[in-house]
């Protein structure tokens, strides 16, 4: 069996693919009724994120029941099976899993083998178990097939939890029973949820960018400068010239990295108001793309929570991010208002426009999507009026009462 693609977490190609794998099970859990269907779509997206032949869904109800699923040697295909997990390994199970909220490789758990729980498997296979939990109740497990010998990294091993986590709201939210209410609930925990990975993945990987790439970087731009000093005064004038220019256009990628960082991790993250990092960004944004941008905040704001600093802040990110690339506009204005029951954002820039009812594509469009749900996840609405030749305007409100407790889901 060959080595997991996204087990060990490395560079930003890598968490690219771990963030878009958790939103693809998040639109799973979100779209799929019917739990044959949910079931099989997740299981194709877990074979194919770790690389593995085969994987299983344990799930916990009047009789325990396992859906293990396994690529077919010859075909594209995959086999699916049905089982219920005898009463005695069920038990087993129960105690194993009692003492790790974890990945857990089965061939340390007393009494259980792969087969038992993933029915086909070879002896030479091990396996990682995960359970699925609500609070404290066991509502069951995933597997997943794994060579012999092989372990997960912490990167792996913290994937495979926030997939469980994930797969966990989804089963609580199928027994719900009807509660339109509670199964509103459930889904914006497991929007919330996706979002959270997400901006853990952004921290980590701005935080490795920084201490490892920044650094090497700024080492050999020091490195560069002290060889320039000590030049002997006959070095040919052509080689100090190119030297010079090289040094120019390491510090040039230099602010490039710290730039991108900051939209990675941006200063509300590290405890700046939301107030000042808009600005900042804004200040940076108009210069980067030579746009007048203007920020009209009144003087008494409401303390946001960490959570709403975080979504309204990516929210104005990949509204600017769309300016950019397609709008060709000159003026960007960013209004920020608070009224007795709501907190309103609006941005407006004087580019060429769009039809919104004709524009294809709209609503499904992954950018316009993400900042609708971040929206909808604090109980608001997100509007955007176009026309061409008219500019676009960009209106989110949303509940005060939503964005200043300390949790809200």
């Amino acid at each position: 069996m060959t080595k997991p693609k996204v087990l060990v977490v490395e560079d930003e190609e890598d968490t690219s693919n771990a963030i878009s794998m958790i939103q693809k099970i998040s639109d799973i859990l979100a779209s799929a009724t019917v739990l044959d269907e949910l079931l099989d779509r997740l299981a194709d997206e877990l074979m194919a994120a770790f690389d593995t032949i085969a994987c299983a869904f344990i799930l916990n109800d009047d009789e325990t029941e396992a859906y293990a699923f396994r690529k077919n040697d010859r075909a594209r295909a995959k086999s699916v099976s049905r089982t219920i997990v005898p009463p005695e390994i069920d038990e087993k199970l129960r105690r194993a899993l009692a003492s790790s909220r974890g990945p857990t490789l089965l061939s340390g758990l007393e009494g259980l083998q792969l087969d038992d729980v993933l029915p086909g498997s070879k002896k030479a296979e091990d396996g990682y178990i995960v359970a699925l939990l609500e609070g404290t109740t066991r509502l069951g497990a995933i597997v997943i097939s794994v060579g012999p010998g092989f372990s997960l990294s912490p990167e792996g091993e913290q994937l495979l939890a926030t997939v469980s986590n994930l797969v966990s709201l989804a089963v609580a939210k199928g027994r719900v029973g009807g509660s339109l209410q509670e199964g509103e609930l459930v889904h914006r925990r497991l929007v919330h949820q996706c979002i959270t990975a997400q901006e853990s993945e952004r921290r980590r990987l701005a935080g490795e960018i920084h201490d490892g790439v920044v650094q090497s970087l700024v080492g050999i731009s020091y490195r560069l400068q002290a060889l320039e000093k000590k030049m002997p005064s006959g070095v040919d004038d052509g080689f100090r010239k190119n030297l010079k220019l090289l040094e120019d256009q390491l510090t040039c990628d230099i602010n490039e990295i710290r730039s991108m960082l900051a939209g990675l991790r941006p200063p509300t993250l590290n405890g700046t108001s939301l107030f000042s990092s808009l600005d900042t960004y804004l200040k940076n944004f108009g210069i980067k793309n030579n746009m007048q941008a203007s920020l009209l905040v009144p003087d008494d704001l409401p303390t946001l929570s960490r959570d709403a600093q975080i979504n309204i802040f990516r929210i104005f990110q990949e509204t600017l991010n769309n300016i950019e690339k397609h709008s060709k506009a000159t003026e960007v204005s960013v209004e920020i208002d608070v009224g007795l029951k709501d907190f309103f954002m609006t941005i407006c820039d004087n580019g060429r426009g769009f039809h919104v009812i004709n524009r294809r594509g709209l609503a499904s469009h992954l950018g316009i999507a993400s900042m609708r749900e971040r929206t909808e996840l604090f109980g608001g609405q997100f509007n955007i009026k176009s026309e061409s030749g008219q500019g676009s305007t960009v209106k989110l409100t949303i509940p005060l009462e939503q964005i200043t407790e300390d949790e809200h889901v």
